[in-house]
């Protein structure tokens, strides 16, 4: 069952209209919080990305940390560009806004505010600046000014699919959306749904959105709520609350550490989930606190992850693709067009705990060196294709590598020394001569000028005797 995140399931009506598509545009305008009652974030966490607006900045700030593929934009759209007044209740951040009258009347609720300049762009310039051209939807959610967000639009040139704007007055639950429902319409905008709170429109061309779009709402029963499920520190059934107590052991001050990044320590615990996006139905993950384990083990399952076990060691291959395009599907990730490299795309390759997606992309390691086992995802990987490239070779045959870097010391280290032989070399510019305790002369070193080092190994080539193509 799919966790909402929103005050009143408008992530679950948008769901259903885009049909649970896993990729998309979004715009947010009135973002608020990146996850508690924010509308695009279940968007985010299957593979959606856009703009959130938002004045406040230090919600904007959370943003860079929690959704870094969203653009955060710190400001407020208007009809106007330059500065306005924006009324900020520091308590209850949702009801911060530009309108002085619904400010007043919320202080009825006990609540205080501040009033700060704020800087204010047009929904055009938000929408050009981005470089927007396809947007999937656009929520409008500015207590109380929705109409002047609306009319600020380029409704020719940009065209979301689907529109949601709250549609009652903040405070008095008053109906508001006389104000900018007739100009809406006039766009080109047809009526969708009511869910007693918001109104859904979808564009006249957008015929596909409109046929899913729900024109009830949703039971409310379908779908599991955030307000059920409280706060992950404090909630022990909570699905994210091991992971909560992970994120706290790691905060200094008020940055996590590294992101998470455990630079110096040499715990790389794997937690394997099994779809390629994270969705609640089987987010389950339980996550032991650090302790002292310093090896490659899988750390915990989602429910439908197979064919790996807690406690096995294993290596992560970091080049991860989309899972579904044919080149993914023929095993080749690394050539994918919507690439998630861990370390490239996307954090995680020094982390303490690293969500892979798939069983498929982890290695048994069992019975290798940590400190060894650490390389052969990257440079292991292009060492041994090098080697495998070779023609066939005697244990009299010398093999030169050129380079005892990273690359040149795994190739080094790959094949048994036993086996055959190898030259690799490369000037020595270490501060330090080579001397007997150095990898290079473990493995065979001849000279302290040129780093020497022994390895290669006889390979079966196929009849004929010519190198294995490729």
């Amino acid at each position: 069952m799919d966790l909402s995140y929103t005050q009143n399931m408008e992530d679950t009506h948008l769901w259903l209209a885009f049909g649970g598509r896993r990729n998309g545009t979004y715009v947010d305008i009135g973002a608020g919080h990146p996850i508690a009652d924010n509308v695009s974030f279940f968007f985010y966490e299957r593979g959606w990305q856009g703009v959130a607006v938002e004045p406040q900045q230090k919600l904007i700030d959370l943003y860079g940390r929690l959704r870094p593929r969203d653009a955060a934009v710190a400001a407020l759209i208007g009809t106007q560009s330059g500065e306005a007044d924006f009324h900020v209740f520091e308590a209850f951040h949702g009801l911060s806004t530009t309108d002085m009258k619904h400010a007043e009347a919320a202080t009825a609720l006990g609540a205080g505010y501040r009033t700060v300049k704020v800087p204010m762009i047009t929904l055009a310039q938000l929408c050009r600046k981005h470089k927007l051209g396809e947007i999937d939807f656009l929520k409008v959610d500015v207590e109380g000014a929705e109409a002047d967000v609306l009319k600020s639009g380029d409704w020719k040139v940009f065209r979301p699919k689907a529109v949601v704007v709250e549609a009652i007055a903040p405070g008095s639950n008053q109906p508001s959306w006389d104000s900018w429902e007739p100009f809406l319409l006039a766009q080109g905008y047809r009526f969708m749904l009511f869910d007693t709170l918001n109104r859904f429109y979808v564009a006249e061309e957008a015929k596909d959105v409109a046929a899913r779009f729900p024109r009830e709402r949703a039971p409310w029963e379908s779908v599991r709520h955030m307000y059920e499920i409280g706060r992950a520190p404090e909630n022990a059934s909570h699905p994210e609350h091991a992971l909560a107590g992970i994120l706290a052991h790691h905060v200094q001050g008020d940055r996590l550490a590294g992101d998470l990044v455990g630079v110096g320590e040499r715990r790389f615990d794997l937690v394997v989930e099994q779809m390629l996006a994270l969705r609640d139905d089987h987010r389950g993950l339980l996550l032991d606190e650090f302790d002292q384990r310093r090896d490659l083990r899988v750390e915990a399952l989602g429910p439908r992850a197979k064919g790996v076990k807690v406690g096995q060691k294993r290596i992560v291959f970091p080049w991860i693709g989309c899972g579904k395009c044919a080149v993914c599907k023929d095993g080749f990730d690394n050539y994918c067009m919507q690439q998630r490299f861990v370390g490239v795309m996307r954090p995680g390759a020094y982390s303490t705990h690293l969500l892979v997606p798939h069983p498929r992309y982890l290695v048994d390691a069992t019975g290798i060196d940590d400190s060894f086992a650490a390389t052969l995802a990257c440079s292991g990987l292009t060492a041994h294709s090098a080697i495998g490239k070779l023609p066939r070779l005697s244990p009299r045959d010398w093999v030169a590598v050129v380079g005892c870097g990273g690359l040149g010391l795994i190739a080094v280290s790959i094949p048994s020394p036993a086996s055959s032989r190898a030259a690799s070399a490369a000037p020595n510019t270490s501060p330090h001569p080579v001397g007997s305790g150095s990898a290079t002369t473990r493995e065979g070193a001849m000279r302290a000028v040129w780093t020497v080092a022994v390895v290669a190994r006889p390979r079966r080539v196929p009849s004929g005797g010519s190198p294995r193509p490729k």
